[in-house]
């Protein structure tokens, strides 16, 4: 099964390529992303593949399991995992 989130803003861990990690909160409106002393706060936008955030600080993809995360300037967030709990469950 893979591992989700509530609206419950349950913080988890997502880790990512080269030692990067980033905490992910996830409400019904939104996601909120802290990561190296910043705090993007992300609008949910309508997909039919997953779940979308975004705003003019950044943007977030969660599909299962996978994150793709791209701050504003940095694009270099690859492969992220969400290390969740197993009974937590992300809206898609």
């Amino acid at each position: 099964m893979t591992p989700t989130l509530a609206y419950s803003r349950d913080r988890v861990e997502v880790q990512c390529a080269e030692g990067r990690s980033f905490v992910l909160e996830i409400e019904e409106r939104g996601a909120i992303a802290s990561f190296e002393g910043h705090q993007l706060i992300l609008p949910r936008r309508p997909l039919d593949l997953g779940a979308y955030y975004k705003s003019e600080e950044g943007a977030l993809l969660i599909d299962g399991s996978f994150a793709a995360f791209v701050p504003a300037g940095d694009p270099n967030w690859r492969d992220c995992q969400i290390q969740a709990p197993a009974d937590a469950d992300i809206p898609s």
